[in-house]
């Protein structure tokens, strides 16, 4: 059974989640599209075309996939393959399993596979969120780029009970599961990100790839409007704190000539919605101050913390609005 929902003016045919899954439907978040990334997915799932989002952090990758996947009422399993993740995690393998006699001893040990995340989204035609490929180890990415090769059919080799098993996104009728894969990575040529690798042309030239940035850069009122939604925050405080991060973004990607013909020191730190969010629900409970330190400044570099720091004061220089919660600002040499 399938429905018909359509996304971003693209009709999709969605097979009927099982009511086993249906747990695995996102729920409902405050999310505003910050220009084509649900038509971007929505056209790779119609067409059974991997998918790739590239963005800084905190831009809504991985949000948008929630939403995508919430809309078209798709179970959603989301796994990480940064270091230390190997192809155990992401196909499986083989574990020992105590064989118990009646009296619940154990009798000696008996061999089963257990799948890993990729192979447990194929078998159950859900959209699988791998984050950061771009941050896997060599044999992991390989190990995808031959699923990707193979038209999306993942040979099961690494199990020794049935190393001829292939699994596809197909159902015994033939018939497409609603198995959709997509890729959430960190742009390499940012130097935030120079250390990740860079995916391969090949690897690439079998993805739809889809970039996004901040919400704010391109529509800062819809920022405001999200931030506010999210935090429950003062209007006031949520629109100087959009345009304070705006500001700390566009610095971080000024060039040199950019930066001499300004007068603006450099900035590594970049400043994200999730951040943005953050520091506007703390701004609830205390001090504008207090919870840009918390939630923001105290995880950005030495040297950007200083400039950061004047530049907060420079959008929130009202006493009324640093002391909203009846606190101060701290002496910049604390922050």
């Amino acid at each position: 059974m399938s429905k018909i929902v359509t996304v971003a003016g693209v009709a999709l045919r969605v097979p009927e989640c099982p009511p086993s899954l249906t747990h695995m439907i996102p729920a409902f978040e405050h999310y505003v599209e910050q220009g084509d990334e649900m038509k971007a997915l929505a056209l790779a799932y119609k067409y059974r075309t991997p998918a790739m989002l590239i963005g800084t952090h905190g831009a809504g990758k991985n949000a948008a996939i929630r939403e995508f996947a919430r809309r078209i009422g798709a179970p959603l399993m989301t796994a990480s393959l940064s270091e230390g993740t190997t192809t155990d995690h992401l196909i499986g393998a083989p574990q020992p399993t105590p064989v118990m006699n009646g009296e619940d001893q154990e009798k000696g040990f008996t061999i089963t596979w257990l799948d890993g995340v990729l192979t447990t989204a194929l078998r159950a035609g859900a959209i699988l969120n791998l984050d950061e490929p771009n941050a896997a180890d060599n044999r992991t990415l390989m190990r995808l780029a031959d699923f990707l090769a193979n038209g999306q059919r993942l040979s099961l080799y690494e199990n020794p009970l049935n190393p001829a098993e292939t699994i596809s996104p197909k159902d015994e009728d033939g018939e497409w599961n609603g198995f959709f894969l997509v890729l959430t990575a960190n742009p390499t040529d940012n130097g935030m990100y120079a250390d990740r690798q860079r995916m391969d042309e090949a690897f690439l030239d079998r993805l739809a790839v889809h970039h996004m940035d901040y919400l704010g850069i391109r529509n800062p009122e819809a920022e405001i409007d999200a931030v506010e939604a999210a935090s429950g925050a003062d209007r006031e405080i949520v629109s100087k704190l959009i345009a304070l991060f705006n500001m700390i973004r566009k610095q971080s990607r000024m060039t040199d000539e950019e930066l001499a013909a300004s007068q603006a020191p450099p900035l590594y730190s970049t400043a994200s919605t999730r951040a943005a969010i953050m520091v506007a629900r703390f701004s609830t409970e205390v001090p504008i101050a207090d919870a840009f330190e918390l939630g923001y400044l105290n995880k950005v570099t030495g040297d950007d913390r200083v400039v950061i720091h004047r530049l907060f004061l420079e959008f929130f220089a009202d006493p009324e609005m640093l002391d909203n919660a009846a606190g101060e600002v701290k002496p910049e040499a604390e922050f």
